[in-house]
């Protein structure tokens, strides 16, 4: 880690203006983060709303998101994709195959069928890309069911009130980080000139 974080320091050390420029844009980046997260969190209710998948389709219909609690999922037990970063991705759809939906959980490598049945589906519903739909077959993903599905659904299961309300913080952290590099790399600059070594 210190093989790239001192020679970066020493750059901006250099060249504060160079710093001042890389931390104006974190800041400006992760200010419009925190300020999408923070009018999404405005925007959701105190606790999502449960639904059945066909309310969810018309939630979701016009390209918007929207969190919920899904209400009476079937789980298609063959169609369990263990991926990286301790994700596991599922797939589930209504009692009559007509609405094709997966969910993503986080921190559940080794999740199995029996886990689902018990599982509680909430999260942030959206519509299902039709990128994301072409490259399920390669990721693992038997879709032979599911040629005649009406509507596609995407849900992060791990997505929510508490997600958004982390982005906030993390994105307020970042604009004082990025605020505060370019004061911080002067006085570096003064501190290296003063030990001659710059």
């Amino acid at each position: 880690m210190d093989t790239t974080i001192v020679p970066l320091l020493e750059l901006f050390a250099r060249f504060p203006r160079l710093a001042g420029l890389f931390g104006l844009v974190v800041a400006i980046a992760f200010g419009y983060l925190g300020i999408a997260s923070w009018t999404a969190l405005q925007e959701m209710p105190d606790a999502p709303p449960k639904v059945s998948l066909a309310q969810a389709v018309s939630l979701v219909s016009s390209g918007a998101e929207a969190w919920v609690d899904l209400d009476r999922v079937t789980w298609d037990c063959e169609n369990i994709v263990h991926g990286d970063a301790d994700r596991t991705e599922v797939i589930f759809t209504d009692e009559v195959g007509s609405i094709l939906g997966v969910a993503l959980f986080s921190g559940s490598d080794h999740l199995c069928c029996a886990e689902l049945a018990d599982t509680h589906l909430t999260g942030i519903l959206t519509q299902m890309g039709d990128g994301f739909l072409q490259r399920m077959p390669a990721r693992g993903f038997n879709l032979a069911r599911y040629d005649g599905v009406v509507a596609r659904l995407h849900l992060c299961s791990f997505c929510g009130r508490g997600n958004s309300t982390g982005l906030v913080i993390i994105s307020a952290v970042m604009v004082l980080v990025g605020l505060s590099l370019y004061p911080l790399c002067l006085f570096l600059r003064k501190r290296y000139m003063e030990k001659g070594s710059m």
